[in-house]
């Protein structure tokens, strides 16, 4: 029994050795592995290492053979690129200077500072094309024109210039700006003294129609001075606008008070119109041609309205009258009384008083 119990305890101890040792000797192989990596890992250092020294070398050897080593390349693929942009500039220029483009001078120097705005000699030519418009001309709007290009210039010239030219730069932008700013304010005073003007001009033109000068012509002549006012850079000016708002309303007073005493003149006139046709139609009435029976028949009132002499009264109450005044039932009325006589007259009459109607209409 003894016997038993160390037997099976040596063996449980043997299997515990086996695992225990089984198990350290995969640890010690993972480790093996691992430092076994490491070393390659070191070699391949080592080499790349080693490959470096040799391609410094190599350069070494390259760069002290040849002066300029491998930058040599670099700066002549720089220098071909600079001589090419110097040779499409000089082509600019001898085109600019060439004879006979005087005319185009201005556009091509304009084009040339556009493609090379750091040049400061196409600058130059610009202003000394420009400053006599920009400075001397008496035109305002000329001026303004030329420092309107001249600041565009300034500006991208300002913006790409070489360090070197920068205070020229910036002494050029600010002498264009100063100009600008002078013509502009002069434009603005021209353009409000001319405003002036014109709002004094209509005014004196409300005041006569305001005073008893009525007629179309006048009122015309109104309108047409007000389409000269500027109407867009009135509100620029608020007194200005505040007189002309005036004027207006002092305007549109008048032709209503003229539009109902014109109304009331019209009635009159259609009224005075309509009496003297009805008069024409009651003399009419009293027509005698003068035979042996109008003789015994007559009465102290009947006239022979055959004679030229009589007829020319009837004829003026229906005739020389403005058409255009009439009411379309005064002119019917005036058509009627027109009949009323033609028919009454004699053959010789009716001729009579056709070549009278004709003389007062074209008389």
């Amino acid at each position: 029994m003894d016997l038993l119990i160390v037997f099976t305890f040596a063996l449980i101890v043997a299997v515990l050795l086996f695992v225990f040792g089984m198990v350290f000797l995969k640890k010690w192989k993972n480790e093996l592995a691992e430092f076994g990596a490491e070393i390659k890992r070191k070699d391949k250092t080592e080499n790349h290492e080693k490959q470096l020294v040799e391609l410094g070398n190599k350069l070494d050897i390259i760069i002290n053979y040849y002066p300029d080593g491998l930058s040599t390349d670099t700066q002549q693929s720089d220098a071909e690129k600079l001589a090419a942009e110097d040779e499409k500039l000089q082509h600019w220029r001898e085109m600019i200077a060439k004879p006979g483009n005087d005319v185009n001078r201005l556009e091509f120097t304009e084009a040339a500072a556009i493609r090379f705005p750091s040049e400061r000699k196409f600058i130059e030519e610009i202003r000394q094309i420009l400053h006599p418009l920009a400075k001397e001309s008496d035109n305002l709007l000329i001026r303004r024109e030329a420092l309107i290009r001249l600041r565009n210039h300034a500006n991208r010239f300002y913006e790409h210039c070489f360090l070197k030219d920068f205070e020229y730069a910036s002494r050029f932008k600010r002498e264009v700006l100063e100009s600008m700013e002078a013509v502009v304010k002069k434009i603005d005073e021209l353009r409000k003294l001319n405003i002036e003007k014109q709002l004094k001009e209509m005014e004196m033109k409300i005041n006569r129609l305001k005073y008893g000068a009525k007629s179309a012509e006048l009122t015309e002549e109104i309108e047409k001075a007000d389409q000269k006012i500027d109407h867009s850079v009135l509100d620029n000016y608020p007194g200005l606008k505040q007189k002309y708002e005036e004027l207006s309303q002092v305007l549109m007073t008048i032709l209503s008070k003229n539009e109902s005493e014109g109304k009331e003149e019209l009635k009159k006139y259609n009224q005075e119109v309509l009496d003297k046709a009805k008069k024409a139609v009651e003399l009419m009435k009293h027509h005698s041609e003068g035979g042996i029976i109008d003789k015994i028949t007559s009465r102290e009132k009947d006239v022979n309205y055959n004679e030229e002499k009589n007829l020319i009264k009837v004829l003026r109450l229906i005739a020389g009258h403005d058409m255009a005044k009439l009411h379309p039932s005064v002119v019917n009325y005036l058509r009627v009384a027109e009949a009323e006589v033609f028919n009454k007259l004699s053959p010789d009459g009716k001729i009579l008083f056709t070549e009278l109607m004709i003389k007062e209409a074209y008389k």
